[in-house]
């Protein structure tokens, strides 16, 4: 309970870095506070997803697999992921576009 409520404050502390460089700092600095800031959650998002969450994934679907030969969960999660990544990259792409004409 204690880690939650010390990972709980980290929130505000964060707010209050962020609205000090905002309202402080020039325009091209607070660019690139925001640029840095979504490349290092970027960075988190990525290794959450392929450290923690993807062996994990992979580590169950081979068990599956065990229990019952016939059904392959290996290979439809590798199928699954990949099918996704194509769908977000293309969500992506078309996103970009609409902010371009905007």
């Amino acid at each position: 309970f204690m880690l939650c409520g010390v990972a709980g404050l980290t929130y505000p502390l964060g707010a209050l870095i962020g609205w000090i460089v905002v309202t402080k700092a020039s325009e091209s600095l607070t660019q690139e506070f925001i640029a840095a800031l979504f490349g290092i959650t970027a960075g988190i998002m990525l290794y959450v997803a392929f450290i923690e969450l993807l062996p994990t994934a992979i580590i169950s679907a081979h068990r599956l697999s065990s229990l019952n030969p016939k059904n392959d969960h290996g290979g439809k999660c590798s199928q699954n992921i990949f099918g996704w990544c194509i769908i977000l990259l293309f969500i992506g792409f078309l996103v970009m576009d609409i902010s371009s004409i905007i």
